[in-house]
């Protein structure tokens, strides 16, 4: 778990790029694969080792395709959330501080629902989740938390960084154009400045951020216009 920790850390040093710790194992298995595809065989008995092993790695790959299946949340492609507690726990233990811990919450998720129906308010989700992956840097930690809340983990956030992070997925939403979606998200974040504090308690001190947020979002010039003006 440890070892998680310090990988993913070493990516947002060297900022390689966006593969995860499941994506870097994966590699290791094709050059492997690889090398074994240029293994020398002399006779039978090497080409039956060559087999074995190679059939192996094949039966992992299955076991792992299972297994990052279970991982994710079917509809949105982040983490589901009984893997993201399972990150929360990694977290923990692994005692890194300071981690920026977010909340988001899509805005009138219902009323996508109520007007358009399950497909578009399925849309809805899928079009928020998209921004808050497509904005994220490779080591931020997303899941999805409940049905249309999303939770996000930066290890070792820089001053800032989950604040820029927050006003970059508003920018993305409200640039979104769409005859029928108006997408915005209302966002809360803490941070986790002590390793005796529990990320899991602290998502309660998120939402009521997010609430805040949520609250001034709708108070805000044009918001119902915007919402409601969809659709006609």
């Amino acid at each position: 778990e440890r070892i998680y920790l310090l990988y993913m850390l070493q990516m947002k040093n060297n900022d390689t790029g966006g593969i995860g710790m499941e994506h870097n194992t994966d590699f290791m298995d094709q050059k492997r694969k690889e090398s074994m595809n240029s293994f020398p065989i002399s006779s039978a008995e090497d080409m039956r080792l060559v087999v074995e092993y190679m059939e192996e790695l094949e039966g992992r790959d299955e076991a792992k395709q299972k297994e990052q299946s279970s991982r994710m949340d079917q509809l949105t492609g982040v983490f589901a959330n009984d893997y993201f507690e399972k990150r929360m726990q990694i977290v923990d233990r692994s005692e890194i501080i300071p981690v920026a811990v977010i909340e988001i919450n899509i805005n009138d998720w219902k009323y996508a629902n109520d007007h358009f129906g399950d497909e578009e308010s399925d849309r809805l989700i899928r079009v928020i989740a998209d921004i808050v992956r497509e904005e994220a840097s490779p080591y931020f930690i997303i899941g999805r938390i409940d049905g249309d809340v999303f939770g996000v983990l930066i290890p070792m956030a820089e001053e800032g960084e989950a604040e820029d992070y927050a006003r970059r997925i508003k920018e993305r939403c409200m640039s979104y154009e769409d005859e029928k979606l108006a997408p915005s998200a209302a966002i809360g974040i803490v941070y986790k400045h002590n390793i005796e504090q529990s990320v899991q308690e602290l998502f309660s001190d998120a939402q009521y951020e997010m609430f805040e947020d949520k609250l001034a979002m709708k108070q805000a010039p044009g918001y119902r216009e915007r919402l409601e003006g969809k659709g006609k």
